[in-house]
């Protein structure tokens, strides 16, 4: 049976708990409350998208912890300052609940939902064409001013584009000083939140451009010319380009581009082009930042087997950053997670292709294991943004919500390559500390977005200072309860 929680003196529990050790059953039984979660927000982003009709942006400018809007005018969290990352995740979070609705029926009013998302979809995914344009065939963390100029709050520069003589630098060894031939972790977003709309609006023309985009942005990931464009609002996250570091994320992010591509794209089984460029991906991630074990000893002595590294450097050893005044060799648990996450979930229905495929599952789910023990906190119920390998140690203990929903993913998805019930058990250690630790007072029940080394809630900023439009969220929900194990398809 299915607990719940009572209401304790910072925040009331409205969803109920799973056992530690769930059946598919009792996820079934859970399915009506995942339902209401994703419903609420939804409704929410909806609702405020059409507050203002000279606004075409999704509108998520308020607080998660208590629901109240941020001031017009603040410089960071205003709506003045439209973030690119928001806007093309929150297009394809709605493409996806969109086909997941319709799928499921869980749109009430005849089509009136249905036919509200499309429109609201129409809109941002218009307007994002349009600052697409104006900036040459590119987007960029911040679509408010000119990304050249512009400077953040107390001065900082908001690192929309590096130098252009910039060599080597985070997560790109372009050697061009044309920044027209660079691509951002934007366009990663982007293109794919903009194939997701035309998609969904049945748009062939569109749907063209945005596929075209998504492959040009693929290219530039393989060939370097990808770097990431993110702004840091937290010292403790230290993500500003840095020459010579190398990092997995864009290979990473580039697997759902690849999986839209193969989904939507039907070809014959066994030489579908996107089902290999996938693998290649997950490939590269694997065999670069993953510690595997070899014949006689790991890729990296010093570290444990199936570390998750963030970073390396030119050589492809891992990369040293000093925090605290010692030298680290840092992993993101969360990263490491939503990778498997992606990865097991492209392998879906594959298991028996190859021996090939087998091994890469199986590694897959050893990532799962030593990077969840990495970065649990069991105690604290979350995981923490960044882990020391060298020292083995956290060395950023805040704890974001968007980890655990990832995470789930993984832990649905690599019942297929592992032990069932531990895979389970982390589902079921992620959803009752998301619901018991991170559900704000808030009308769409989104979640708080940090939380610090104390287990209370940090106004601290992980990625972007906008509300999740159910991105981090709800995708992954979609992805576990829309399987067909539960769903008795």
């Amino acid at each position: 049976m299915l607990r719940t929680w009572i209401e304790d003196s910072r925040m009331s529990f409205k969803y109920p708990l799973l056992p530690s050790f769930p059946t598919k059953e009792d996820l079934r039984t859970l399915t009506p409350w995942v339902h209401s979660l994703l419903q609420k927000g939804f409704s929410v982003i909806l609702e405020r998208a059409q507050r203002d009709p000279t606004y075409p942006w999704l509108d998520m400018k308020f607080s998660p912890i208590d629901g109240r809007d941020f001031s017009k005018d603040d410089p960071i969290r205003g709506k003045g300052r439209v973030y690119s990352w928001i806007q093309g995740r929150g297009l394809e979070a709605l493409a996806e609940y969109y086909w997941y609705g319709l799928k499921y029926e869980l749109f009430k009013q005849a089509s009136s939902e249905a036919d509200l998302i499309l429109q609201v979809v129409e809109k941002v995914s218009s307007a994002l064409w349009k600052g697409w344009q104006k900036q040459g065939g590119h987007l960029f963390f911040t679509l408010s001013l000119s990304n050249w100029e512009e400077k953040g709050p107390e001065g900082r520069g908001l690192e929309g584009v590096p130098e252009p003589t910039l060599k080597g630098g985070d997560d790109s060894n372009s050697v061009s000083k044309d920044p027209g031939e660079l691509y951002t972790y934007s366009d990663i977003f982007c293109s794919r939140g903009l194939y997701a709309a035309a998609l969904a609006l049945e748009n062939e023309s569109v749907k063209e451009k945005a596929r075209a985009y998504c492959i040009d942005v693929l290219d530039a990931v393989w060939e370097g010319r990808i770097y990431n464009d993110q702004v840091s609002f937290d010292p403790k996250n230290p993500i500003t380009p840095v020459p010579g570091r190398k990092s997995h994320a864009p290979y990473m992010l580039m697997i759902p581009t690849v999986a839209l591509l193969c989904r939507f794209e039907r070809q014959n089984r066994r030489k579908n082009r996107w089902f290999e460029e996938g693998l290649r991906l997950i490939e590269y991630v694997l065999e670069h930042h993953v510690n595997l074990p070899g014949k006689s000893t790991t890729r990296f002595p010093e570290l444990a087997p199936y570390d998750f590294l963030e970073y390396l450097d030119t050589e492809g050893n891992p990369y040293v950053t000093r925090l605290q005044n010692e030298e680290c060799i840092l992993c993101d648990p969360g990263h490491a997670l939503e990778f498997v996450g992606l990865s097991t979930a492209f392998l879906k229905g594959r298991k028996d292709l190859s021996t090939a495929l087998s091994t890469m599952g199986e590694s897959l789910y050893r990532v799962f294991q030593r990077n969840l023990q990495n970065g649990f906190q069991e105690k604290l119920g979350g995981i923490v943004k960044l882990f020391d390998l060298r020292n083995r140690r956290p060395v950023n203990p805040d704890m974001p919500w968007w980890s655990l929903p990832e995470t789930m993913r993984a832990a649905w998805e690599c019942r297929t390559w592992g032990e069932e019930a531990q895979c389970m058990r982390a589902l079921a250690c992620c959803w009752n500390s998301l619901v018991q630790h991170y559900i704000g007072e808030n009308p769409g029940d989104f979640c708080i977005q940090n939380r610090n080394s104390e287990g209370n809630i940090s106004v601290t900023i992980p990625a972007v200072p906008d509300v999740d439009p159910l991105y981090h969220t709800g995708l992954p929900l979609l992805t576990v309860w829309g399987d067909k194990s539960l769903t008795g398809e």
